[in-house]
């Protein structure tokens, strides 16, 4: 059975795929250049995350239809400009770009996330009453092995003289 392209668009409809694809990470940072940063170069987005190439990352996104070139830089070799869509917006649960957080909420965060750190590694540790407890190794009395003939062993040797030893045992 084929279905004329003219009523793809229909069926596709019927069909939707009800599993939900997750970004990686590195596509989130991408995505998250893009959507501050807008418009913005791929040489641009390079350069904040200190990466060589990111055309993979840019071809996943646009077939997923996050984002899409906006147009061109007026620079040599005219380079193209990436923004975001409708659909990164949809996805996201955004109504504009307005609603994203603002970078200066993720300052105070990481600086609240520093400062609990450093105040978990100064508090003192408190001691358990497993560990205020000197643990006490049991002394156990060894005695030394007698070999049966003294005169055999080397001072050169001395692991063969024990595998000597016990071959005569």
């Amino acid at each position: 059975m084929i279905t004329p392209p003219s009523l793809s668009p229909f069926v596709k409809k019927l069909y939707k795929d009800k599993r939900v694809e997750r970004l990686s990470k590195p596509a989130l940072e991408t995505l998250a250049i893009i959507a501050y940063k807008q418009p913005v170069t791929r040489l641009e987005i390079e350069s904040i995350r200190s990466v060589k190439n990111v055309d993979g990352m840019i071809k996943n996104l646009q077939d997923k239809e996050f984002i899409r070139v906006t147009g061109e830089k007026k620079a040599p070799g005219r380079p193209k400009v990436y923004g975001t869509t409708q659909q990164f917006l949809e996805y996201f649960g955004l109504k504009s770009l307005d609603d994203l957080p603002k970078i200066e909420d993720f300052t105070k965060l990481a600086e609240q996330k520093a400062d609990q750190e450093e105040l978990a590694l100064s508090a003192p540790v408190e001691k358990t009453a497993e560990s205020a407890a000197p643990t006490e190794a049991a002394e156990v009395p060894v005695e030394p092995l007698e070999a049966e003939n003294s005169s055999q062993l080397s001072e050169e040797n001395p692991t063969e003289n024990k595998a000597e030893s016990l071959d005569e045992t």
